[in-house]
């Protein structure tokens, strides 16, 4: 598993193509409504990768007035399995997700997690009573991603 933080858009400048990676997790902090395209670079360094998690970290709740449009280029076909974190049916959020449904055609499941960044170094019995505690109000904000996958595609909340 390849692990990926970013912090500054100058760091996927001139980043090669890594296609012998198959699962990949990226963090992303963000402010709510704010554009995701340096996170959209760098999905294009890692045309293979089949099992994908996305960790949401929101760092700033203030609403933004831009309007975002992810624009991925590559086609993700070996893509399998999507797994989301701190999803909170923020605009960019949505739009990012719904971006990389398309592009992968062969997705097989969309699994999201209830947990919050600050959750995940938890004990698995903090863990496992977070997620139940979260578990109706996730499967609520995922409702908003099922019209956008394709009916082959499953949903699960853990």
């Amino acid at each position: 598993m390849f692990h990926v933080m970013i912090h500054s858009q100058g760091f996927i400048e001139g980043m090669p193509v890594f296609d012998n990676v198959k699962q990949l997790e990226i963090r992303i902090p963000h402010r709510s409504g704010a554009s995701l395209d340096h996170h959209v670079y760098l999905l294009s360094s890692f045309p293979s990768v089949r099992v994908l998690k996305i960790k949401f970290q929101r760092n700033d709740l203030r609403e933004v007035k831009e309007k975002w449009k992810a624009n991925m280029e590559h086609e993700y076909l070996n893509l399998r399995e999507l797994e989301v974190s701190g999803y909170r049916r923020d605009p960019s959020q949505m739009e990012l997700l719904i971006n990389i449904f398309e592009k992968a055609p062969n997705l097989n499941r969309v699994v999201v997690d209830p947990l919050s960044s600050m959750h995940v170094d938890r004990s698995p019995d903090v863990r496992a009573e977070y997620r139940e505690m979260r578990r109706e109000t996730t499967k609520w904000l995922a409702d908003s991603l099922k019209p956008h996958l394709s009916p082959l595609t499953q949903l699960i909340v853990l």
